[in-house]
């Protein structure tokens, strides 16, 4: 109101007008990245990493890798990649932690059946968040020695 005194209190969004504006558009974008995602053929790859804030807070985030093709052109493709979780995370960065995240995401997107491979670096935990996911994911085509790229 310093820089523009012709402003009122009215004129400014109060801040839970914003926090309900914020979830109802991430709400719509996760809509339509569900739709996207359950339109496609092929298999939806992951990567996921975590990491701890200087507050000690854990979080991970996973993001989603396809191949999609407008309709009737199957033979134009395009790679996407969707951000499907940045969260926090409660205990540490052990890998059924994580394995929990990624089946909570999966689940959320409706991926069971479309599961590629995933992505993550060489830390221990990732490797056994990868074969406790695929355990939790009961699948029985899916091979977590096979399925983790390094």
């Amino acid at each position: 109101m310093y820089t523009r005194p012709s402003l009122s209190e009215k004129d400014i969004p109060h801040r839970t007008k914003v926090h309900e504006e914020i979830i109802f558009r991430a709400q719509k974008a996760e809509t339509q990245v569900c739709e996207a995602l359950a339109k496609i053929e092929g298999k939806v790859s992951l990567t996921f990493d975590t990491w701890t804030s200087e507050a000690q807070d854990p979080y991970l985030s996973v993001t989603g890798h396809y191949i999609s093709s407008p309709e009737g052109r199957p033979q134009v493709w395009e790679l996407r990649s969707e951000q499907l979780a940045f969260t926090h995370f409660e205990g540490t960065h052990s890998g059924a932690n994580m394995a929990n995240v990624l089946i909570h995401t999966v689940d959320r997107y409706g991926l069971r059946d479309k599961v590629g491979w995933l992505t993550a670096d060489n830390a221990a935990n990732n490797g056994v968040a990868i074969r406790e996911f695929g355990m939790q994911l009961h699948d029985p085509l899916f091979d977590a020695k096979q399925r983790y790229i390094r």
